[in-house]
């Protein structure tokens, strides 16, 4: 989607990257087959960590009177090839709330 199918009217779009450290990254590289244990530990906690700042940006842009979504939590989002017994719906696999302002 698009930000302005996000957010009608979207002007800006804020953007968060925070790259894995060089250590998870080569302990990646290592097992070819399956992912690594900090790589898997990584993904999961850093990604409630980018929820939860994502959640505290918008609410913040919120309180200054700016409307916003965060996609990663948002009931639109969802995966083409969703785990056996999911609907695909990748907010409510991760039992996130809309974060919506």
């Amino acid at each position: 989607m698009t930000p302005r199918e996000w957010h009608p009217g979207a002007e800006t779009v804020i953007s968060v990257l925070l790259p894995f450290a060089d250590g998870v990254k080569q302990s990646n590289i290592r097992g070819k087959s399956r992912p690594s244990a900090e790589w898997l530990y990584g993904r999961i906690e850093g990604q409630s960590f980018i929820n939860r700042l994502c959640a505290l940006l918008a609410s913040t842009l919120a309180e200054a009177a700016h409307a916003g979504v965060v996609p990663s939590a948002d009931r639109r989002l969802f995966s083409r090839t969703a785990p056996t017994g999911t609907d695909g719906d990748c907010a409510a696999r991760l039992k996130l709330n809309d974060v919506q302002t």
